[in-house]
């Protein structure tokens, strides 16, 4: 539906304009192929310089009123690939063994469902002359309300995920090379369904928290076949970036990462697994402007987000500004939450393990390099933040201590918040010194003997010798997000 007007009055305002044009209502089916336009006032050029005179030609842009959903996974686990996803309804059925489900699923709460019927209402509160040159200018503003008594979805099936097969070099030599795998980048990851793989949803202004819930097996790419399963994997979408608008289409990627949640067993003694799953969520196709999230679930989630951010890139670009930084639930980051730079020596990978090691197996503070070859510099983060701006234009107002902000340069950052301070422990570790003289701390952190009682002296000191150190194991745990930027 459209509404063209004829305006040689000034202000007076369209019988329709206020406070609605029209409504529309009816189940998801059918309310997804409807679509509007804004209002288009044509003014005598004798009377009012507006932005259409008579005479001109009609010209308008059609949108949706609902809302585009898609579901996308990757991996980038070194040294293994990742196939046999399958999806569990709740924590429960996590790690049974007769999980089959393989159709990409999405969980809301059961406060927040998806709703299935309801009204959608068009009004457009900025016409006249007066508001000639103000953005919003004949805008239509759309608004939905569930139908009452909806029950609602707690869940939306996106389809089987497209796996790829061998076209990746990351396959190497696997021993089941052409069996159906994840993608391993972003521009590669397996999308649920068909088609442009979207699903039509209601809007919802409020947002509600989505969860991903996946059981799958690692393969080794060493060519030796080793499997290892994974259950129980988690990644949830936090409300705030899951507030949907008409017209608007979003595309949710999920990571597993080096560092993935879940267990590597079946029942409750057995060991937690690699740690957490990450997760990307991206906004793409929208009438306003572009949204990019990044969420690390690591128990909390950490979301990352910069207003503009180009979503075909794995990397931020500091030229687009400040980046916003979430951990689900926690409201104490100016206490518990931390910014570093991070730096690696040569062929170390810089990911969310080995950051997660860094902070652990004694870094010696901001600057130091830790063993594991990471270097954590301290940075600055604002955690008193009280907004983030929104795709719609529109600030998200968030709670000072909930999120925090950084202007980015060109480098790899490392945002970690502490979840306990766990147990300290000092661990015995041999190390082979090379080269014509000894370290400046030779004589007071290098021992003979690996118990670590007899310190080393000057005398001692030999090239290719090995020698022993006590390193300190805070036994700390953290939930870490690596966020890399480009110039």
């Amino acid at each position: 539906m459209c509404l063209v007007r004829s305006c040689e009055d000034g202000d007076k305002p369209h019988p329709k304009d206020k406070p609605a044009a029209y409504t529309i209502e009816g189940a998801k089916a059918d309310l997804s192929k409807c679509y509007f336009s804004d209002l288009y006032t044509a003014y005598n050029p004798a009377e009012t310089s507006g932005k259409h005179k008579f005479g001109d030609r009609v010209q308008f842009t059609f949108r949706n009123v609902a809302t585009k959903v898609r579901v996308a996974l990757y991996e980038t686990v070194p040294g293994y690939s990742v196939k046999d996803v399958k999806f569990y309804s709740d924590d429960a059925t996590q790690t049974g063994k007769d999980i089959s489900n393989t159709t990409a699923t999405l969980y809301t709460p059961s406060t927040s469902k998806f709703a299935t019927a309801g009204t959608f209402t068009v009004s457009f509160p900025t016409v006249g002359t007066s508001n000639l040159s103000k953005e919003e200018y004949n805008k239509a503003v759309i608004s939905f309300a569930a139908k009452s008594g909806d029950a609602g979805e707690s869940s939306r099936n996106f389809g089987t995920l497209n796996y790829t097969t061998s076209d990746d070099s990351r396959l190497g030599t696997d021993a089941n090379k052409n069996n159906l795998y994840l993608g391993t980048t972003l521009p590669k990851a397996s999308y649920a369904g068909t088609a442009d793989y979207y699903q039509s949803m209601f809007p919802n202004d409020a947002g509600s928290t989505l969860t991903l819930r996946v059981n799958y097996t690692l393969v080794s790419n060493d060519g030796s076949g080793e499997e290892i399963h994974v259950y129980g994997a988690k990644a949830i979408v936090p409300a705030v970036y899951a507030q949907w608008k008409s017209n608007y289409a979003y595309t949710y990627v999920f990571k597993i990462s080096d560092k993935t949640n879940g267990k590597t067993g079946l029942g409750d003694t057995d060991p937690e697994g690699l740690f957490p799953i990450t997760f990307d969520a991206m906004v793409t196709d929208v009438m306003n402007g572009t949204q990019a999230t990044v969420t690390t679930v690591a128990t909390p989630s950490i979301t990352t987000y910069q207003k503009g951010h180009d979503v075909t890139k794995d990397e931020y670009s500091a030229k687009t500004g400040d980046i916003y930084v979430m951990v689900d639930g926690k409201k104490d980051l100016g206490t518990n939450g931390k910014l570093y730079t991070v730096t690696a020596k040569e062929g170390v990978a810089i990911s969310e393990a080995t950051v997660h090691d860094a902070l652990t197996i004694g870094a010696g503070g901001s600057g130091n390099a830790s063993r594991n070859g990471i270097t954590l510099t301290d940075a600055t983060s604002d955690a008193t933040i009280t907004a983030i701006p929104g795709v719609d234009g529109n600030d998200i107002t968030v709670t000072a201590g909930t999120a925090a902000k950084f202007t980015p340069t060109k480098g790899t950052y490392a945002y970690a918040y502490k979840l306990s301070d766990g147990t300290k422990t000092v661990l015995h570790t041999a190390v082979t010194l090379k080269g014509d003289a000894a370290p400046a701390d030779f004589t007071t952190n290098y021992y003979t003997d690996s118990d670590c009682t007899k310190l080393a002296t000057a005398g001692d000191y030999k090239d290719g010798k090995t020698f022993y150190q006590k390193v300190t194991n805070t036994g700390a745990t953290y939930a870490i997000k690596v966020i890399k930027v480009v110039d």
